[in-house]
């Protein structure tokens, strides 16, 4: 439990470890902890989490934005500015 709380998220921001919010009264409840990050663009992220992140995984996930930046150059050009 403690680890969860390094990302807990914080009042007002959907980031971090937790539960969605309820967008209608006629939403059936299903409750679910989860794990939200934005990653992309890399100035989006929010300061609090991604430095937390066990190594492996802050690896993982910088690998997934190069080979994803890569495929997008690839797909559409530098017209990404």
């Amino acid at each position: 439990m403690s680890e969860k709380k390094k990302f807990w998220q914080t009042s007002g921001n959907m980031e971090g470890f937790g539960q969605l919010f309820v967008v209608s009264e006629d939403q059936k409840l299903d409750w679910n902890d989860m794990f939200y990050m934005t990653t992309l663009p890399t100035k989006s992220r929010m300061p609090h989490l991604f430095p937390q992140l066990p190594l492996p995984f802050r690896f993982y996930i910088c690998l997934y934005f190069v080979t994803f930046f890569y495929v997008y150059v690839f797909i559409y050009g530098f017209s990404f500015l």
